[in-house]
């Protein structure tokens, strides 16, 4: 048993490089492109209220792969965790 979590902490450990993260991005629009679906947006996002921000301007991600980066690696570690 004990070796069966350790294999999987290794497999764990190793789709958590950003290689990893890129690959499944790349076979995301790949599927999506293939099947004819929608292809990945950044969902609309709203301005925090000032009093949290201040006058600083919050973070967008403008991007898919900014959007999904911190979601995929926050999912990844508490998978390892």
């Amino acid at each position: 048993m004990l070796a069966a979590v350790g294999e999987t902490l290794s497999s764990l450990r190793h789709i958590r490089e950003d290689e990893a993260f890129g690959h499944l991005l790349t076979e995301t629009g790949d599927v999506t492109a293939e099947l004819d679906l929608e292809q990945l947006q950044v969902p609309r996002q709203r301005k925090p209220p000032k009093r949290y921000i201040g006058d600083a301007v919050g973070r967008v991600a403008t991007a898919v792969c900014d959007y999904y980066r911190p979601l995929y690696f926050l999912l990844v570690d508490t998978s390892i965790q």
